[in-house]
């Protein structure tokens, strides 16, 4: 009932418009509808926009999310055949060095043994430092292939101090630790 009543005075006040009046209305109320179209477009499309932003972050995100979780695997592999590696360690690092001397030709002046104890994944570091004079560029070369050749990259030169002598120029006396490691 109230709502024939409003529509009823809506149209008596429209009967009371001129011509002009209700045309002018009429270009009014379609220019409300096109305003309220308009605008609609407009807040629908900037959430289509939104939404299409957000799809490629999300996108790109689980890009880089594949492409860790391959890097992760390919470490991981890596890691476990390090670790068998390092299992099947029985390289004596005193007898391998005595041995690559011998074929390099060089003699091995003094020889320190360091033991240390197991971290928390089990691995040991078995080190020597070594001492050697006299040495030519060539033999010191031929050494340290040797020493590094043949142990499945197991055996490492941590550090080298290497110094020219001074009663002969070409000679050098060296000072080496070199390390292996293993699992115990």
């Amino acid at each position: 009932m109230a709502f024939e009543a409003i529509s009823g005075k809506i149209n008596d006040r429209l009967a009371e418009l001129s011509q002009r009046e209700r045309i002018m209305l009429a270009i009014g109320g379609v220019a409300v509808i096109i305003m309220i179209c308009f605008m609609s477009s407009f807040i629908l499309s900037k959430k289509v926009e939104m939404a299409k932003t957000r799809t490629v972050a999300k996108s790109k995100q689980l890009s880089e999310l594949m492409a860790l979780q391959s890097t992760y695997a390919k470490r991981e592999l890596s890691g476990r055949q390090l670790q068998n590696k390092l299992k099947a360690n029985k390289t004596r690092l005193i007898s391998h060095l005595e041995t690559a001397a011998k074929n390099a030709g060089v003699e091995i002046g003094n020889m320190t043994p360091h033991d240390s104890n197991p971290d928390s994944d089990g691995i040991v570091e078995t080190s020597v430092t070594i001492k050697l004079q006299r040495l030519s560029i060539t033999r010191l070369q031929e050494f340290l292939m040797r020493v590094e050749s043949g142990t499945q990259g197991l055996v490492f030169i941590k550090s080298l101090n290497v110094t020219k002598r001074f009663d002969d120029k070409t000679l050098l006396d060296v000072e080496l630790a070199i390390s292996t490691y293993k699992i115990s």
